[in-house]
């Protein structure tokens, strides 16, 4: 079974590290093990956030995976330094909830860095035992 860790994965230009800090071990089967890349600038309800859970299928004879990427969407207010969040570009299972007011250099982020997060070599482990990391 895979050992919760922190996740360092390349950002969209290809050479720049992101480091995505384990915040929690997945607990019982189907709760998520979670990390977020912890931007000091951005509150913690505004940073990215990373999910992978696992569980028995109904029978219990197969293990289902599911990973999750959110990535708020931040608008500059009137005020120096401070942002609104004006919609979460989000990953799930592959699939892509892409809202319209996401900037493109953030829908290329978002992408490169779902990628990355799921051929990490943790992320992989998971895939490969069926097991969210504890």
């Amino acid at each position: 079974m895979p050992q919760m860790a922190n996740i360092t994965v390349k950002d969209v230009d290809g050479t720049t590290d992101r480091l995505f800090t384990a915040l929690s071990p997945a607990g019982q089967d189907g709760s998520p093990a979670v990390w977020r890349f912890e931007d000091p600038a951005t509150p913690p309800g505004q940073r990215r956030r990373f999910e992978v859970s696992s569980k028995w299928n109904g029978p219990k004879d197969a293990r289902k995976v599911n990973t999750f990427l959110n990535i708020p969407i931040l608008q500059a207010t009137a005020v120096a330094g401070v942002f609104v969040s004006i919609g979460n570009l989000q990953f799930r299972d592959g699939q892509m909830i892409h809202p319209q007011v996401a900037p493109d250099a953030v829908v290329a982020a978002g992408a490169a860095l779902y990628a990355n997060l799921l051929k990490s070599s943790l992320i992989q482990s998971v895939f490969t035992s069926g097991y969210a990391p504890n």
